[in-house]
């Protein structure tokens, strides 16, 4: 699934409190152009064949 979130403190904070690893896709937005002081990013986890088996073995 997908993480939304209000971006506040550090990428290591970003990272750390949401699992965020390297290949994770990453997309920036602001909300309007006047509130450029705050940022919102939407985290898409990487999904790949590895994680595809584990998962299937997990739940099985």
């Amino acid at each position: 699934g997908e993480l939304t979130c209000k971006v506040s403190g550090g990428w290591f904070d970003l990272c750390a409190a949401h699992g965020v690893v390297e290949g994770d896709r990453a997309k920036f937005s602001v909300a309007h152009y006047s509130a450029s002081n705050v940022m919102y990013v939407c985290i898409y986890p990487r999904i790949g064949v590895e994680a595809y088996l584990n998962r299937s073995v997990v739940e099985c």
